[in-house]
């Protein structure tokens, strides 16, 4: 592959969104609007960021291990996923698959990447002026320099510190391995709801970030904060399943009327950026939902009845 096209990474793999395809072709709707993006993009260029998840050095060289890594674990747990069916035991093996799918999902966004910046710079706030007044960063100064420091000098050294570190080029990079190891043991910890559509009907859409988690009828990294405290967590796996974590295990549900399809996608548009897909067949149907999403209403999700 030549490297120009190998460096523009897909937010939301290929194989993922060939869950939801024609082919290799889908629909592309803004989320807002609902208006018709493209009735047609291919997944191969669908959702791409130049070196998203590469660190770039000073001096040009490019280390795109992670994305590789992501890739290749991609290709494995991506096949597991496609055998889960609705009312049938959800193996070990498949429920690892899925929760590798929703951590690397979670994190290999641009959603992730905002929050990971505002926390990293919050800390730095936070603590910047707590470090520079430490006595043990005061009694090292004078240990290696003979003499204590001078009025300011110790809160320009940690600022400069903090600068560089928050400029380092793998800052992202390793916030996105860290966390995804973190979520998927967090995510294990769950069991999960299947939520199935008759094939009469529309399917689900897969959002430009698949990965929904919320709490209070809040939702995404900036307004419903960490996964972990999250009240609800809804994956996407394929045009006619869905998965709901969950602390108890529930019942799996087969949606068979359309309204119950809208239900459950008014939900899985509360991940969109910009940005949702589905299998071109449903482009009509995806419209008409975002243009009529006051009529279900997020946080009422809880309180009906899926049919």
């Amino acid at each position: 592959m030549p490297e120009e096209l190998r460096r523009n990474q897909h937010l939301v793999s290929k194989g993922y969104q060939r869950n939801f395809a024609d082919g290799q072709w889908l629909a592309v709707l803004d989320a807002h609007t609902g208006q018709l993006v493209s009735s047609r993009r291919s997944i191969g260029v669908n959702w791409r960021v130049a070196d998203f998840l590469s660190v770039v050095s000073p001096d040009g060289d490019v280390d795109d291990s992670l994305e590789r890594e992501f890739g290749r674990s991609e290709r494995v747990f991506l096949n597991v996923i496609r055998e889960i069916r609705p009312h049938k035991p959800v193996t070990p093996a498949q429920k690892t698959a899925l929760d590798a799918l929703a951590a690397t999902h979670a994190v290999r966004s641009l959603s992730f990447a905002v929050a990971h910046e505002a926390v990293v710079s919050g800390t730095i706030e936070r603590r910047s002026p707590g470090l520079a007044r430490d006595e043990r960063a005061v009694d090292a100064f004078t240990r290696e320099w003979g003499r204590p420091p001078d009025p300011g000098e110790l809160e320009a050294i940690v600022a400069a510190v903090a600068r560089d570190f928050a400029a380092s080029p793998d800052l992202l990079a390793s916030g996105v391995r860290r966390v995804a190891a973190g979520l998927q043991q967090l995510l294990g910890k769950w069991t999960i709801q299947l939520v199935g559509s008759a094939e009469d009907l529309p399917g689900f859409v897969l959002p430009d970030h698949p990965f929904l988690h919320g709490s209070d009828g809040r939702f995404g990294f900036r307004d419903a904060g960490a996964i972990g405290d999250a009240d609800l967590i809804v994956v996407p796996i394929s045009r006619r399943l869905v998965a709901f974590y969950s602390g108890n295990q529930l019942r799996d549900v087969q949606v068979r009327t359309k309204k119950g399809v809208r239900w459950v996608n008014s939900l899985l548009l509360q991940g969109a950026r910009s940005e949702v897909a589905c299998h071109p067949d449903d482009a009509q149907e995806t419209s008409r939902l975002i243009r009529d999403s006051d009529r279900y209403p997020p946080e009422k999700f809880d309180s009906i009845t899926i049919r």
